[in-house]
């Protein structure tokens, strides 16, 4: 399981699969307006079961993952 994620500036927190899912219920908010929260935790379900298998990971690795999927 991911223990970690690698901040930007190269800090580690705590890996929260419930950060992923508010992250990406803002961008609905913000891009198309449209609140689907059922589709942004099944993303960020699919993120930690993606990445289940490494220790950490970075913010830029859980984006490019969001943004594909």
């Amino acid at each position: 399981m991911i223990s970690k994620v690698i901040k930007r500036d190269g800090s580690s927190i705590p890996f929260n699969k419930n950060k992923i899912e508010n992250a990406i219920i803002l961008a609905m908010k913000n891009g198309s307006g449209i609140h689907m929260p059922q589709i942004a935790k099944a993303i960020a379900q699919e993120a930690e079961d993606n990445f289940s298998k490494m220790e950490s990971v970075s913010i830029s690795q859980i984006e490019g993952f969001v943004l594909i999927d």
